[in-house]
């Protein structure tokens, strides 16, 4: 996706803590991470996956747009999510003090609030 689509797209800030025991062999990689979040309880740690091993929550894909060039596991941060899949899908649920989960496929990596 070229630059000047990204700035076209609607974003959101977010409060994000990565977990304490997050391993991630990209990182740091600013500008090209783009994990999903699930709006819901931030305490969560396992993906609720349904018949057929099919994950049954609404995964919403997100690009971050200004995150530190580092994020280290346990530390919370304040950065923008680019709703890189808008308008097509509904991402609605993400307003302010709306609580969520970081995914990276069903492995739960973080979670966080809307801003």
């Amino acid at each position: 996706m070229a630059d000047s689509d990204l700035a076209r797209l609607p974003t959101v800030r977010a409060k994000l803590t990565l977990l304490p025991s997050f391993e991630h062999p990209r990182w740091p990689n600013r500008g090209k991470y783009m994990p999903h979040v699930v709006v819901g309880d931030p305490s969560q740690r396992t993906a609720i996956m349904g018949p057929g091993n099919t994950a049954t929550e609404d995964y919403l894909g997100v690009l971050f747009a200004d995150a530190p060039d580092e994020i280290a596991p346990g530390q919370t941060v304040e950065l923008t999510f680019v709703l890189m899949y808008w308008p097509g899908k509904n991402y609605e649920r993400l307003v302010s003090g709306a609580t969520f989960t970081l995914r990276e496929g069903a492995k739960i990596v973080g979670f966080g609030q809307v801003l």
